[in-house]
């Protein structure tokens, strides 16, 4: 399936798997009390620590995993999970709304941590996610101490906003690999996917057929309801760090948030594509801003 968006910039070549956050069995360790594929809603990126966690919200691909790349720049007193699509386990039904995956999700944090205060973080659609669950959490009378996001813009809020497919390089940037493929996911079919991620580290090789069956249509559904949310108003500001590579004014994404934060938007310039926000030279932009922001 095609898979257009419209805010997703330019393919490129993206990072190397040596620099992208490795899943482990220890780093899995004690979710859910069961043994971890790393294809979970909820994985700890980074356990230990007494400050309030940060979760962070995936990308249209589905996975987390390349979050890792922050840890490195944030305050090792905090606790980091990521929050992926039920796309990719199949344990649960896929969400049909962006505001239903944020519900799915804040049951998900709660779990871990009951009150607030929260930090959430999300990257491309994982913004609009991040946004919505923000919201909710307000709702049901909880703070929010952080709201950022990497690049993530409101569908239909810019003209300015080239509808494209997304890329193959592009998918794999959402994993936290690169790839030297330029074909479009409308060009992929599950069976070419599967032998691709059959050269992959773990658990990317034990992915079944079927189960990159069900991630793919899991991308395709997320674009539609990226391009039908409307988000609600949250009280309070957000940090969007933006990338200047495929946007040099930095404005563009925040442009098609407004209406949707009482206090605005900081935005914060990171000199990568879209899909390289979760790369390790993007990381030491990211980093040490939103460390601060987590301290405010």
């Amino acid at each position: 399936p095609s898979t257009g968006c419209g805010w997703y910039g330019s393919s490129r070549r993206l990072i190397s798997s040596s620099e992208s956050f490795t899943f482990t069995a220890a780093t899995a360790s004690g979710v859910d009390g069961a043994e971890a594929s790393g294809l979970e809603v909820l994985i700890p990126l980074r356990v230990g620590g007494s400050s309030a966690p940060l979760f962070c919200i995936h990308p249209i691909v589905g996975l987390s995993w390349a979050f890792g790349a922050l840890a490195s720049h944030i305050g090792d007193d905090r606790p980091i999970y990521g929050l992926q699509s039920p796309a990719l386990s199949g344990a649960e039904p896929v969400p049909q709304s962006i505001e239903q995956w944020a519900a799915v999700f804040v049951d998900k944090i709660r779990a871990v941590q009951p009150s607030g205060p929260y930090h959430l973080l999300g990257w491309s659609m994982g913004g609009l996610i991040a946004h919505a669950m923000a919201v909710q959490l307000q709702r049901e009378g909880h703070e929010v101490s952080t709201l950022a996001m990497m690049d993530s813009f409101v569908a239909g809020g810019s003209d300015h906003l080239v509808d494209r497919p997304v890329s193959a390089d592009e998918i794999l940037g959402g994993l936290g690999v690169g790839a030297d493929d330029h074909l479009e996911i409308a060009e992929l079919t599950v069976d070419s996917v599967a032998e691709l991620l059959k050269s992959m580290p773990a658990p990317f090789d034990s992915i079944s057929r079927e189960r990159v069956a069900g991630i793919l249509d899991g991308i395709a559904q997320s674009a539609e309801l990226i391009e039908t949310y409307v988000p609600q108003t949250f009280t309070g500001r957000a940090l969007l760090f933006a990338s200047v590579t495929d946007d040099p004014t930095g404005n563009v994404a925040a442009a098609t948030w407004r209406g949707a934060l009482s206090e605005g938007m900081t935005v914060v310039p990171v000199h990568s594509t879209h899909w390289q926000m979760a790369s390790s030279p993007a990381s030491t932009e990211i980093g040490p801003v939103l460390d601060a922001e987590l301290h405010r």
